[in-house]
């Protein structure tokens, strides 16, 4: 059904045809800080592919394989929009997202994951996570809210290559990363906020870590990552939503497959 065809609220299930509320709040202009000591000394990845209509698409599966345990759904309504929400800072984000991002995709996944948690400020060794999926004692994901505006999507294009794996024109570009400052070709707040991803895949032992400051989706795939090892990979897979008519059905896609 097309997002101008369901009523508003829409119930669980409809959500995730609709777009999320639009709410003001200027966009954050300046540069995020630094982070701890163990976010800068994180080493993220050279650089990124994309992954065009990945997670979404891979949503819209879950939620046609698993109809049966989703019929509830049809009857529960998420929130309507709360007229005194104004996105000014990071904990603004959160709490917004709480409600019309994570809930409908929560509701969801504890039909068809049984046993997945949804903990807040979870802290391993020190580092503290917005929100962390976990399924038993394992992390399977990290979500993690950022100020309107944080994300800035052509920073990240800045570090996208479209190179096959182990081939010459791949090795080249990943030579030319490594004799950059960083090492890599994330740059400003892509930088910043890659260098935290880095560090909580790193941490936790996830290959999953999505990054949202209600402009943007970004959903990383750290799928070099060695769960043994200190380093979380040359490169990774990253989608990044800008569609909030998409942004429910990718995050349960992301996470209905982490683990």
């Amino acid at each position: 059904m097309p997002t101008s065809q369901v009523p508003f609220p829409p119930t669980i299930l409809e959500s995730f045809q609709t777009a999320l509320p639009r709410y003001t709040g200027d966009d954050f202009q300046g540069d995020l800080p630094d982070g701890g000591n163990s976010t800068m000394e994180m080493q993220p990845p050279a650089f990124w592919y994309n992954l065009e209509k990945f997670w979404e698409t891979r949503g819209g599966e879950k939620l046609n394989q698993h109809s049966r345990l989703l019929g509830h759904l049809e009857k529960e309504f998420i929130y309507k929009p709360e007229d005194a929400i104004s996105l000014l800072v990071e904990g603004d984000v959160t709490r917004a997202a709480a409600m019309y991002l994570l809930h409908p995709v929560n509701q969801v996944l504890s039909a068809i994951r049984p046993g997945i948690k949804c903990l807040s400020e979870h802290t391993t060794k020190n580092i503290r996570t917005d929100v962390c999926y976990k399924v038993g004692n394992s992390t399977v994901a990290v979500v993690e809210f950022k100020r309107k505006g944080a994300i800035r999507p052509h920073e990240f294009a800045a570090a996208q290559r479209q190179v096959k794996s182990g081939t010459r024109d791949w090795n080249k570009q990943l030579a030319l990363a490594h004799d950059t400052r960083y090492g890599t070709f994330f740059a400003g707040n892509s930088l910043r906020l890659m260098k935290q991803a880095s560090n909580y895949a790193y941490t936790e032992r996830t290959r999953h870590v999505a990054l949202f400051d209600w402009n943007y989706l970004v959903l990383i795939n750290f799928h070099e990552t060695n769960r043994d090892e200190d380093f979380v990979g040359n490169t990774c897979r990253i989608q990044i939503i800008e569609d909030p008519a998409e942004m429910r059905l990718a995050l349960l896609g992301f996470l209905a497959m982490a683990g």
